[in-house]
């Protein structure tokens, strides 16, 4: 085996592989799909998503600090606020959990102002949602949690600094925030339509590139001679004519009496009948007192 035919076999083999790995993960995909089923209730009324958004802990103020957060969230346009620091123990404290409905995660961006009571301190950076929601639909409709630190600066420097300087610059304060995501039953079918299209290119991809594997292997692979020999379609001669042999006088007086296409042979099996018939009548006609019963005694 040369070097080319084992890479090309070995492309082969791998381009094999994923399409296989590929299908399988179609085939879960649409299960998922079979078991979330279709839309049951028109758009809107299913239950929608939910974002809840919690501080933990602050960093870079001073303990005396009363810090509170505004959030603004563009899609849809609206603004909460976290007027406290989030106790575990006292969960359902007002002003401790923002709470979102019917987020656009795809589109929509989050920015939250800090203040010291009344007092402005700054901004953090437009985040977008999605990448703070992250969720697996192959598990359905399930909360992800994620805890993001999050810098803040005087809004001055957000807007005049760059990228690289802003990175350099010290942050005012850093927050650490919890956000929990529950997804609606629309997101997460919306989800697996997009795992279903990335699948789908996958394994077309992984198709094309075994057909090209194949053609290369077929290429590479030297023609082999048979282990045996096939016999010919026509064989030499066929249209030359062959000699009829001569057949003796006594073959051909059986063939015309007696043989199987003779004429006596043919008409035989229907004049047997006539002959039995002609027989019978004659021996009753002229031999019927042979036939006849014995006279009384």
């Amino acid at each position: 085996m040369t070097p080319e035919e084992a890479e090309a076999k070995k492309e082969l083999e791998a381009a094999r592989v994923q399409v296989v790995e590929s299908e399988q993960v179609l085939q879960k995909i649409k299960s998922r799909l079979r078991q979330l089923g279709p839309p049951s209730t028109p758009t809107g009324e299913e239950p929608p998503n939910t974002l809840e958004i919690v501080a933990l802990k602050v960093d870079g103020l001073p303990e005396k600090a009363e810090p509170n957060f505004v959030l603004q969230l563009s899609s849809p346009i609206e603004e909460k606020k976290l007027s406290r620091i989030f106790d575990p123990l006292n969960a359902d404290a007002e002003g401790s959990v923002a709470k979102f409905t019917g987020v656009e995660t795809s589109v929509a961006t989050i920015t939250i102002d800090a203040m010291d009571d009344k007092i402005p301190l700054g901004s953090s950076e437009s985040h977008d949602v999605g990448s703070l929601t992250k969720m697996d639909p192959m598990e359905g409709n399930k909360s992800c949690t994620v805890e993001v630190p999050i810098k803040f600066y005087a809004k001055s420097e957000l807007e005049t600094v760059g990228e690289e300087s802003k990175t350099s610059t010290e942050p005012i304060c850093t927050v650490t925030f919890r956000i929990s995501f529950k997804p609606s039953v629309q997101d997460v079918r919306e989800e697996l339509y997009t795992l279903l299209n990335e699948a789908t290119q996958k394994k077309s991809k992984a198709i094309d590139q075994m057909r090209k594997s194949a053609a290369a292997v077929s290429r590479s692979t030297p023609p082999t001679s048979p282990s045996f020999r096939a016999s010919p379609a026509m064989k030499a001669g066929f249209l030359n004519k062959k000699k009829k042999q001569q057949k003796s006088r006594l073959v051909e007086l059986y063939e015309r009496t007696l043989g199987p296409q003779s004429l006596i042979r043919q008409l035989f099996p229907v004049a047997k009948n006539y002959f039995i018939f002609a027989g019978v009548v004659w021996l009753c006609h002229y031999r019927g007192q042979y036939l006849a019963l014995p006279a009384p005694v």
